[in-house]
């Protein structure tokens, strides 16, 4: 029975919808220090998953 429960949960969209979120809030933002030289710190963000492009 503890099968067929948790799986008409996990197809309920109503379910979906109203669970609480399980996880711990995220603390304030910092401001990050400021580097003593121009490149000696670098930040890059990485994006994946994109589609191919065609040209």
């Amino acid at each position: 029975m503890a099968v067929d429960v948790k799986r008409y949960v996990q197809g309920c969209r109503e379910c979906a919808m109203s669970k609480s979120p399980r996880h711990l809030l995220a603390g304030k933002l910092l401001p990050l220090p400021v580097p003593n030289r121009p490149w000696s710190h670098l930040g890059i963000d990485f994006i994946v998953d994109l589609p191919a492009s065609e040209g």
